[in-house]
């Protein structure tokens, strides 16, 4: 139908190809007799050809139309899957981040600006202290000795 309807729009009408037969089917034939019907002018031959070579441009605009969909279809999914390991690996590595933090926490490595500030101050205090006499040198001595660990030899 489609091609009789392309053919009546080029001028062919319905007696210049045989019923049942296609536009595909006619140029099969070529120019010469198809059962006894005429031979098709150069007028309709060159209409013909007209048609057909826009509907193979036409067939040919959209298969680039859908490659090139394609195309960016695959573009678009390789870059999310990117920016997904992009994130993954963030995360992982917010993690860990996290998981030594606490770890350092635990241990009571981990200070905030405060926390080593009043540390800072506890200490000076502490040798004012020891300067002024209030606390006897070797107990102070015996008190930093204690909380230091033992030097390992290796």
């Amino acid at each position: 139908q489609k091609a009789a309807k392309e053919a009546e729009s080029a001028g062919l009408g319905a007696d210049s190809a045989p019923s049942g037969a296609t536009a595909e089917g006619a140029a099969a034939a070529g120019p010469a007799e198809v059962k006894g019907k005429k031979k098709e002018s150069a007028a309709v031959r060159k209409m013909r050809e007209a048609v057909e070579r826009r509907r193979r441009e036409e067939e040919a605009a959209e298969a680039a139309r859908i490659e090139a969909e394609r195309v960016a279809e695959e573009q678009r999914l390789a870059e999310e899957e990117a920016a997904r390991l992009r994130e993954e690996a963030r995360e992982r590595k917010k993690e860990a981040d996290r998981l030594k933090k606490e770890q350092l926490r635990k241990e009571g490595k981990l200070l905030s600006k405060s926390e080593r500030e009043r540390q800072r101050k506890a200490e000076q205090f502490r040798e004012q202290l020891i300067a002024q006499g209030a606390i006897p040198a070797a107990v102070a001595g015996a008190d930093t000795a204690a909380n230091e660990k033992p030097k390992r030899v290796v």
